[in-house]
């Protein structure tokens, strides 16, 4: 039962009632029919359900529009431009430079003679966020303020990284694997 709703089985009680009363019928009568009373019942027991409904959707309505304002809030505030800014560019420009830079080099022959495995180290050290030594230092240096901001800015980084070094990972085996002719 949910609370607030209409109970629909004291209905059907108050139904199963009158059956048995002699008011309608009874169920082994063939002839049995519903009569007014059990009908004006079922008509009550659905209109008390209709502004439960409408009242249960409008709740939904006011929760998900405040649930889009506060989105929207953090969005819009310069906090998260900055977290997205450095999640950005440490995660998915640096790398992707990196490996065009690779891509480019290798097809032009410059890295011919270079171990393809050592590319493959290259991209993905590229692709990992950045040392925590900076928080530690700013922390001893009497900076706490700048390294609680810079605690704030690698704690996602470092959460969005196991998905960043994957695809890396991944990209930096596609092109640094020799083919089947050794290329």
């Amino acid at each position: 039962l949910v609370l607030g709703a209409p109970n629909v089985c004291n209905v059907r009680g108050l139904l199963e009632s009158s059956r048995h009363t002699g008011q309608g019928g009874s169920d082994d009568d063939p002839s049995y029919s519903v009569d007014e009373g059990d009908r004006d019942i079922h008509e009550q027991a659905t209109a008390d359900m209709l502004p439960w409904r409408q009242t249960s959707m409008r709740r939904l309505r006011s929760s998900i529009t405040k649930s889009s304002a506060a989105a929207l809030n953090v969005i819009r505030s310069p906090s998260f431009r900055l977290y997205a800014w450095f999640i950005t560019s440490r995660l998915l420009i640096t790398p992707a430079v990196v490996c065009a830079l690779l891509v480019g080099l290798d097809c032009g022959g410059f890295l011919a003679d270079i171990n393809p495995l050592s590319k493959l180290v290259l991209l993905l050290n590229a692709a990992l966020p950045g040392a925590l030594i900076v928080v530690v230092v700013t922390k001893t240096r009497e900076l706490k303020e700048t390294a609680s901001v810079l605690a704030k800015v690698y704690l996602p980084t470092y959460m969005l990284s196991i998905l960043t070094i994957s695809f890396w990972a991944s990209v930096g085996l596609f092109i640094s694997i020799p083919g089947s002719d050794g290329s």
